[in-house]
């Protein structure tokens, strides 16, 4: 019988990655150790990192360019897949294109949703699709920051536009 595979970086069984360069066809670091790698690297390489971001651009917008609705396809599959790092964009985005100070990272966001006991801050009710909802808004000067913002239902937070959260709760 044959000995399960064994990781050469962490010396531990695991699933690996496929390799066609290499006679067995897979990869000598285990999955979780590559990802780790990956992880420090990026974050030691940000101007690398970047770089090859550049330099991939034109050929993914090419590659979407041929098939607009395997791109759209693609999207939506990612934005349901990952509804906390999608949030966390959209409100990235939103913040930088107002030039607002912008650094809710998706942990911090899961931090507020737990301190919130995942329910809308306004209505306390729980089992609902939650947004981001800024206490001073985004219009009025407010950053998507840990300290400006709250879980709120799709209803409350549209009901509170861009108005401050004491102006909502008087009326």
């Amino acid at each position: 019988m044959d000995s399960p595979r064994l990781c050469i970086k962490c010396g531990k069984p695991g699933d690996f990655y496929r390799d066609a360069k290499r006679k067995d066809g897979l990869h000598p670091w285990c999955k979780a150790c590559m990802k780790s790698y990956k992880k420090e690297w990026q974050s030691d390489n940000p101007e690398k990192l970047t770089e090859q971001r550049r330099k991939d651009a034109p050929r993914i917008r090419a590659k979407y360019a041929l098939s607009p609705e395997r791109g759209r396809a693609q999207a939506a599959a990612w934005a349901k897949n990952n509804p906390v790092r999608r949030a966390v964009a959209q409100q990235r985005r939103r913040a930088a294109l107002r030039g607002a100070e912008n650094t809710l990272s998706k942990d911090q966001w899961e931090e507020i949703l737990e301190y919130f006991g995942h329910a809308c801050a306004y209505c306390l009710r729980q089992n609902v699709s939650l947004t981001m909802d800024h206490v001073t808004p985004v219009s009025r000067g407010g950053g998507t920051t840990p300290d400006n913002i709250i879980p709120a239902c799709r209803s409350h937070n549209s009901k509170k536009g861009d108005r401050g959260i004491l102006r909502m709760v008087e009326t």
